[in-house]
């Protein structure tokens, strides 16, 4: 199955690396070892009062062809559909 990575699309094959981070950042620490340009990969964030809210990125998205894909599940998330919290659907009892 194809994968949605910080730098590729395997979906659209889109190359998602983004502009060179300037190097006073890398060389004061803020990103680790071998990073040396930003990603284009858009990381959704849920609203408040949305079911599945969480603080911070849910699901990631390709800016190239729009497929969208669950944080922790890593499941290709359908029209409407979203990431449950942490990946695990609470609504279903065991």
């Amino acid at each position: 199955m194809p994968e949605l990575t910080r730098y590729h699309c395997g979906f659209c094959d889109a190359d998602l690396t983004g502009a060179p981070i300037p190097k006073a950042s890398i060389l004061k620490g803020y990103y680790p070892d071998g990073v040396t340009h930003y990603s284009q990969l858009i990381g959704v964030e849920y609203p408040y009062g949305h079911a599945e809210r969480y603080d911070g990125v849910s699901e990631n998205m390709c800016p190239a062809c729009g497929v969208r894909v669950g944080r922790w599940s890593g499941k290709v998330l359908t029209n409407g559909e979203c990431e449950p919290r942490y990946g695990v659907d609470l609504s279903v009892s065991a």
